[in-house]
């Protein structure tokens, strides 16, 4: 799991951007802390979710990921340094949707588990070679497959409790109107 970073100080600049169905990039963002010194976050995507809260002249703290990813061709490979996780202030914190349950990992798992059931009834069957070569078929793609779902599912509910749990610590209060869940 990526580690979260945490910046407080006033929003001075947003740099251009664009909008790819629900993602925000900006070229940048500069926030300026309370004993002067700046913060400047390049390369910056972020989700709808928190596009009201990101404005010139806030004042709030800003949970992000300092990750170097590049984006797929919709976004014409571009390369991502920061993804805004949340962010508050006095009005309350802005924090990331909860992960949709996705069925994915559970079949896939499934049929992994009809795969090993496949294998272990088929053994002693007139054709074992060809059986233990189909339910391994099915046992090693559909079992990796359901496994890295379901982890990407686990890493995207923990970063979200990360950043609440945090949020909260320094005594923000849920802006009940904004957080999805």
């Amino acid at each position: 799991m990526s580690a979260i970073v945490f910046e407080s100080g006033r929003i001075v600049e947003i740099g251009a951007g664009y909008v790819y169905r629900s993602l925000h990039h900006y070229s940048h963002i500069v926030l300026q802390r309370d004993d002067n010194s700046v913060v400047r976050l390049e390369h910056v995507i972020t989700d709808d979710f928190l596009v009201p809260s990101l404005a010139v002249g806030r004042t709030g703290t800003i949970a992000f990921v300092n990750r170097k990813v590049h984006l797929s061709k919709e976004f014409n490979n571009l390369p991502i340094k920061n993804a805004i996780l949340g962010f508050a202030d006095e009005r309350g914190y802005v924090a990331p949707r909860e992960a949709h349950q996705s069925i994915l990992p559970k079949v896939c798992l499934g049929i992994a588990a009809l795969g090993l059931l496949l294998f272990l009834f088929t053994r002693s069957s007139s054709f074992p070679f060809a059986w233990g070569f189909i339910s391994v078929a099915m046992i090693i793609p559909f079992g990796a497959i359901g496994l890295t779902h379901l982890n990407n599912g686990k890493n995207a509910k923990a970063l979200r409790d990360e950043v609440i749990k945090r949020f909260e610590v320094l005594g923000f209060k849920s802006q009940a109107s904004v957080v999805y869940r």
